[in-house]
């Protein structure tokens, strides 16, 4: 099928395809473009994720008075410094990062924490408690 610009459209191709293919692209172009933008995005999603676990781990270990763990966390959080100077783990996150889960665990109402603002939720599990 052929478009007012010329442009042939095949029919087989979604929707994403086919502007595309409107704007100049081959099918196969358009998947290529779409593949690298996922696989940019599960790289970031993985990073993130890898972080995070980092940060946590330290947390935990530090928050049980687990001297071995910490130092072993520093040392996987340094590897992954070097490698990721852009995603750097600092002293200073690591120590709001165990403030915040102190203050979550501290905060936390019948096992449940909820920020100050949305306590009124709890309400809706008060038939599973045995007082």
């Amino acid at each position: 099928m052929q478009d007012k610009n010329g442009i042939v459209v095949k029919d087989d191709v979604d929707f994403a395809g086919q502007v595309g293919q409107f704007m100049g692209f081959s099918p196969s172009e358009v998947r290529l473009a779409f593949e690298g933008k996922a696989a940019i995005n599960k790289h970031d999603r993985t990073l993130d994720d890898r972080r995070s676990t980092l940060m946590e781990q330290y947390a935990l270990a530090s928050m049980a008075g687990d001297e071995e763990g910490k130092t072993e966390a520093r040392e996987v959080i340094t590897r992954f410094n070097e490698k990721n100077p852009s995603r750097m783990i600092k002293p200073l996150q690591l120590g709001q990062s165990i403030r915040m889960r102190q203050r979550r665990i501290d905060q936390a109402q019948e096992g449940v924490y909820l920020p100050l603002n949305r306590r009124d939720a709890v309400d809706a599990g008060r038939f599973a408690s045995q007082d």
